[in-house]
């Protein structure tokens, strides 16, 4: 080859080469630089790690009188009634001093409307009611002043007050520091002592199954007085009652009634209705 014709190729070959650098740089494509022996690479800014997005939390709400929720700012749909009796007792003792606790009943509008809740297999309630009582006057056994409150997860539901002047003193007789037993154990004591196998061979009349029995209601009510029953005691106080019990029927018409001393959790009584 011809020096003529090397020189015509070697200026070829550079023109392409420089061709080739223009297209790399029209492209965009930049040429990744070469670090030298020794140095030290440059910090890449780190993306900053996005905040935290604050859980919203349920405001509080009060009911009448302004009654802090039972739950502050943690959601429940239902509570055990030691849960709902530490929004209570505040509001009843406010009323008036002398007020005393004489009825817890669970799952229920009043004493006699049950409502169906299966959360009380659990020994909880969507509403608890609490009837407080005191004498119309100091020491006088005629007449009394009562006070019921309705307490759900958020607080007071309602209340109501009414003077009985044409009744005879309702006093309670146990005090409520020997209530010791809150509503899940007085359940777990009667699941325990066979209301769990019977709702388990009862599917019809089990109160925690969406399916079963739209009578499947299961009650617990807590009281403090000395325990009488007909059915099972012919009228006659059950002994060693501390004054402070729950009973525990299950359905049907009370198929299973299990009484239970709310001071130490003794079961005091368990009844089979078919036997009686």
């Amino acid at each position: 080859m011809g020096k003529a014709t090397q020189s015509f190729v070697m200026v070829s070959l550079a023109v392409l080469l420089v061709l080739a650098g223009c297209s790399n740089g029209a492209s965009g494509k930049a040429a990744t630089p070469t670090r030298l022996p020794g140095a030290t690479a440059s910090a890449s800014p780190t993306k900053a790690a996005p905040k935290p997005t604050p859980t919203r939390t349920a405001t509080p709400s009060a009911g009448p009188g302004g009654t802090p929720s039972a739950q502050g700012d943690t959601f429940k749909e239902a509570l055990t009634a030691k849960e709902a009796f530490a929004v209570a007792d505040p509001v009843a003792k406010a009323a008036d001093a002398s007020y005393r606790l004489f009825e817890v009943w669970g799952c229920t509008d009043n004493s006699t409307n049950y409502a169906k809740d299966e959360h009380l297999v659990n020994g909880e309630c969507v509403t608890w009611v609490f009837r407080y009582t005191r004498p119309m006057k100091p020491g006088s056994y005629e007449g009394y002043h009562e006070l019921l409150l309705w307490v759900g997860p958020n607080g007071i539901l309602k209340r109501e007050e009414t003077l009985k002047d044409k009744a005879a003193a309702v006093v309670a007789k146990g005090d409520v520091a020997d209530w010791k037993v809150d509503s899940k154990e007085a359940i777990e004591i009667a699941e325990r002592e066979g209301g769990k196998e019977y709702r388990q061979q009862n599917p019809r009349w089990d109160p925690g199954l969406f399916q079963s029995d739209e009578n499947a209601v299961l009650t617990a009510h807590l009281e403090f007085v000395p325990y009488f029953d007909v059915t099972y005691t012919g009228g006659k106080e059950i002994p060693g009652a501390k004054s402070v019990v729950w009973t525990v029927k299950y359905p049907p018409a009370d198929r299973y009634v299990y009484v239970i001393d709310a001071y130490n959790g003794t079961l005091l009584l368990k009844g089979d209705a078919t036997k009686h």
